[in-house]
């Protein structure tokens, strides 16, 4: 009746393996090509068994180690930081789909890795980035909500570093309602609701029924810049198939001295020929050797999309905190 595509199941190591491979096998008669997706805990953790199964998982490795794990303590590879045991050969492993073949990967296939910065649990993607850049204080009071939900320099610059990151990464990508414009859970003071939270960023709304989680879509307006990297990386996604088919053997990285934080490969699908570089870097820019050809720019730190906002060759200096994406011209 409703041509459904598949199914998310929230805690889904709650339930049994023998109920998880009926589920997918009697779905798979009606549909072959089903989506399942579950969140890897509850009962346990285990990616490595739903992707043994054919089911997609959520992937909390990419969430911690390009963000981090807690915005206080625990900031992850876009600040500048190594949340755990992250290193620069997981963020390389994010790439290809954190895959088994990769030290301390998760999942058999690239199709089964949900990656995601932000939920509807915990702080969304823009808190967090507020909290970790110091530039708010989660223990004090906001008192202009619309001042709050405004971005920094700085927080544009590390919201779009991930959100690049993400949606140019192997795998299923998955973003939380209003991610695109840095949305902030936050009731206003003058609000007339009972909520201990009230004038704070809130990180745990799931029992809420009130503007904690209600999208205020004025500030999709107030973050325009934002929304249209976001859509300038979905259409990115969606026109070239290198950023959701290439196959592991067509992902080459570069070296890079001096730099733990930069990141650059050269990603091929059929005759498209891609390079990303990354700097997450918080203080210095990165020069990058490019291999030969002439090069159009699809996304640097300004904007995102398919149509080309400048041609380079030979060299390509990423600025700190930042990405760019470049095509080869044929």
């Amino acid at each position: 009746e409703y041509h459904i595509d598949g199914f998310r199941f929230d805690l889904g190591k709650l339930l049994d393996w023998n109920t998880l491979e009926d589920i997918i096998r009697d779905a798979k008669k009606i549909n072959p090509n089903v989506v399942f997706v579950a969140e890897p805990w509850g009962g346990g953790y285990d990616p490595k068994g739903f992707s043994e199964r054919g089911w997609g998982a959520w992937n909390d490795q990419i969430r911690n180690g390009i963000k981090g794990e807690n915005p206080n303590n625990g900031l992850g590879w876009i600040f500048g930081k190594w949340y755990g045991n992250n290193s620069p050969q997981r963020i390389k492993s994010y790439v290809n789909g954190t895959l088994l073949k990769d030290s301390l990967g998760l999942f058999q296939k690239k199709e089964h890795s949900v990656n995601y910065l932000e939920s509807h649990d915990g702080y969304t993607l823009g808190d967090f980035i507020r909290i970790g850049t110091r530039e708010v204080n989660p223990k004090k009071i906001i008192p202009d909500v619309n001042k709050n939900a405004m971005l920094t320099p700085l927080q544009m610059k590390l919201n779009k570093l991930a959100a690049l990151f993400l949606f140019t990464s192997q795998g299923i990508t998955m973003i939380s309602e209003g991610q695109e414009f840095a949305r902030s859970k936050v009731i206003p003071l003058n609000t007339k609701v009972h909520d201990k939270e009230k004038g704070h960023l809130d990180h745990n709304s799931y029992n809420k029924d009130n503007n904690t989680n209600y999208l205020n879509y004025n500030y999709s307006k107030l973050n325009k810049e934002l929304v249209d990297y976001y859509k300038g990386l979905i259409n990115l996604r969606k026109t070239f198939p290198a950023f959701r088919r290439a196959e592991y053997g067509s992902v080459h990285f570069m070296k890079i001295p001096r730099n733990k934080f930069a990141v650059g490969y050269t990603v091929q699908y059929k005759n498209d020929l891609f390079i990303v570089l990354f700097n997450a870097n918080q203080k210095h820019s990165q020069n990058f050797n490019l291999p030969q050809g002439n090069w159009r720019v699809l996304v640097n730190n300004k904007t995102a999309g398919t149509v080309a906002v400048g041609i380079v060759l030979n060299k390509y200096t990423v600025p700190a905190i930042s990405g760019v994406v470049l095509q080869k011209i044929k």
